[in-house]
């Protein structure tokens, strides 16, 4: 990032400038999107605890012989 920086504006610093800015806006714009994600219950179903998806989820992992 940091050369395609310089290539725009022929100076160094100002290329690692804008590839510091980028990492960083990056970043937070990342962590923005997974805490709302993290509120859509789409496919979920409410109500239920912890201890029920680890109920069914030890239902799917029975062996059947």
């Amino acid at each position: 990032m940091t050369g395609l920086g310089y290539l725009f504006t022929g100076s160094l610093s100002a290329g690692g400038r804008l590839a510091l800015v980028s990492m960083a806006s990056g970043t937070v714009v990342y962590l923005v999107h997974e805490r709302i994600w993290a509120r859509v219950a789409w496919g979920r179903r409410t109500g239920s605890t912890s201890a029920d998806r680890a109920r069914a989820m030890d239902r799917l992992h029975v062996s059947r012989v």
